[in-house]
């Protein structure tokens, strides 16, 4: 059966690397590709890779092959359903959608279609973190605040989804002041590194905001954080010097 690749208006492939692994492609028990979604927006004149997830976007065709649901489209259930399996390979889509001026118009508008969703599928964790990560888009923070809180801990979300809710919920606490949800929801670790990263930057942030000086440094001060993707290098090392000069006249005093 012949392939699709399902690409948005506003998304590129990374041509190499679906070429680096087409053999997946000749596999007849797998119908589904997860690939890897690199959402980016920009700063004045740099962009800034902001998010990593995982979707099938590349699938068998076939007429039983159909999306379901409004906006996020699921097509997963219908693949299976078929019988094949859906697997992760390393093979990139670029996506823009966050770097435009029209980034929160859209994200208000992919909202109030989730809410419509969610209110025919009251308890669908699914549909709630997407509509908790739409709204953070949107800089709905309180509203983002509470949806994520309320599903990031969810066994029916994958272990990314629970790492992304939560990360995304500690940020809108962060904007809101709420400094002590945010320890609450990063105190356990994250296993992906990129994510792992994030997570100790936004928990410095935290502890620089009430001047837990030493704490913040042991956080930023640390591969794992000036490898991730998701943080600013540059704005890491200004910190860390800025800090470790706080820290060292403290200890005069």
């Amino acid at each position: 059966m012949p392939w699709v690749l399902a690409l948005d208006s506003d998304e590129e492939l990374e041509t190499a690397s679906l070429l680096e692994y087409a053999w997946v492609l000749d596999q007849p028990e797998i119908g589904g590709v997860e690939v890897e979604i690199r959402s980016i927006a920009s700063l004045q004149d740099r962009q800034t890779l902001i998010q990593l997830h995982w979707y099938p976007r590349l699938f068998r065709s076939g007429p039983t092959i159909r999306y379901i649901g409004r906006v996020h489209e699921q097509i997963r259930p219908a693949l299976e359903a078929r019988g094949w399996q859906v697997v992760r390979m390393p093979i990139v889509i670029w996506h823009y959608g966050y770097a435009g001026r029209q980034a929160c118009e859209k994200a208000r508008r992919n909202a109030e279609l989730l809410r419509y969703e969610l209110a025919r599928s009251p308890g669908d964790m699914w549909l709630q973190y997407h509509l908790g990560m739409t709204l953070f888009t949107a800089g709905e923070k309180e509203e983002a605040l509470r949806v994520l809180s309320s599903c990031c801990w969810s066994s029916e979300l994958s272990p990314e989804q629970r790492a992304w809710a939560r990360i995304r919920a500690a940020q809108s606490a962060l904007a809101l002041s709420r400094l002590a949800e945010v320890e609450k929801l990063l105190m356990m670790p994250i296993p992906e590194p990129a994510l792992e990263g994030l997570r100790r930057f936004i928990l410095a942030a935290t502890f620089l905001q009430q001047q837990r000086f030493e704490q913040a440094l042991t956080l930023l001060d640390s591969p794992v954080v000036l490898n991730s993707p998701l943080v600013e290098a540059e704005r890491v090392q200004g910190f860390i010097r800025q800090l470790y000069g706080i820290v060292q006249s403290l200890s005069q005093q």
